[in-house]
């Protein structure tokens, strides 16, 4: 991953929309009677955006590809907002949805669950590790990209 010294200063309106947007999840999320996720839309502003591009100077922060000429940017939470994949219980990092700190530009790739079949023969048939791990013969049933990929408090995972 990249790291990139974040000192580009935010919009004025940036503070006071991730406040109000926190305050309006947690009422939200208070509530019984909703029942659709709260959609989050600070983070999706054009001002935003720009910032990012331009700190990480078009390259996504996961894969350091220059994504723009191929792709748009998608911003990626570092900590997912919604949920983590290590623990179904676990409802993710919303209350760092809006937090500047937690967001990436990233590539479509590395930001989107899919599935990736290497071909034949050049499927790797071990861990390099295999203290660590179960091994990968499973492969074809595993996603890549980051969607909601992290480790939780609760259920860290080693290489598997």
């Amino acid at each position: 991953m990249r790291f990139v010294q974040r000192s580009d200063p935010l919009p004025e309106d940036f503070e006071q929309r991730a406040k109000d947007e926190y305050d309006d999840v947690v009422a939200h999320r208070n509530d019984p009677s909703k029942t659709k996720s709260f959609t989050f839309k600070v983070y999706k502003r054009p001002e935003i955006k720009q910032l990012l591009q331009d700190m990480f100077h078009g390259k996504c922060a996961y894969c350091e590809t220059f994504y723009s000429a191929a792709q748009p940017m998608d911003v990626e939470h570092y900590r997912p907002k919604g949920a983590a994949s290590a623990d179904d219980s676990h409802d993710g990092y919303w209350w760092l949805a809006m937090k500047w700190d937690n967001l990436l530009p990233s590539c479509i790739g590395c930001n989107r669950k899919r599935k990736q079949i290497p071909p034949k023969g050049r499927r790797p048939t071990a861990c390099p590790d295999p203290e660590r791990c179960t091994g990968f013969q499973s492969i074809r049933n595993r996603g890549v990209g980051q969607e909601r990929q992290f480790p939780s408090h609760r259920n860290r995972r080693t290489c598997r």
